[in-house]
């Protein structure tokens, strides 16, 4: 388990192959409250916390729910005009706006 950061995640995922990575849920939410208060996305914060909280994407139980959740989530942005992915920042393949 871990924080975000990619060269920590890089490090264990190098010397540990046959195991996963978790993000700790504290620093998971902490990042998502940052990620939020950036001047990009300030505008509406608690409807946007709600919103992704309400897909339960951090508490998936598979990763078929989970994708259904990221899917649910950019619907809800992207009809609302967002720019910025949400889930971009967990996805460093992910492309970087709309």
């Amino acid at each position: 388990m871990t924080d975000y950061d990619q060269r920590e995640i890089g490090a264990k995922e190098t010397t540990f192959q046959d195991c996963f990575t978790y993000l700790c849920d504290f620093h998971r939410q902490q990042s998502w409250n940052r990620w939020l208060k950036s001047s990009s996305v300030k505008e509406h914060k608690k409807e946007k916390l709600h919103t992704m909280r309400d897909t339960r994407i951090a508490h998936a139980d598979s990763e078929e729910h989970f994708e259904t959740g990221v899917t649910s989530l950019n619907k809800k942005w992207r009809g609302r005009g967002q720019r910025v992915s949400p889930c971009r920042m967990f996805d460093p393949g992910a492309p970087q706006g709309w």
